[in-house]
């Protein structure tokens, strides 16, 4: 079990459900309807977030279309 200052990256997402693309991410996180990544790379998949940040997200996807 993660703790709520793990990080977790893009793979990580995807394998727990997330199934929005990089693009459509972005756009969430733009309009603040996602976290902002907590440190960020080149790109959106080589970002991470913090665990207790995202895990609301992957339990209910509904979440981010508000």
């Amino acid at each position: 079990m993660l703790d709520g200052n793990h990080l977790v990256d893009w793979a990580w997402l995807n394998a727990k459900g997330w199934n929005h693309s990089v693009d459509n991410t972005k756009r969430m996180i733009n309009k603040d309807r996602f976290p902002r990544p907590f440190r960020s790379g080149t790109d959106l998949v080589s970002a991470v977030w913090k665990y207790r940040e995202v895990l609301p997200f992957i339990r209910r996807p509904d979440l981010a279309q508000r």
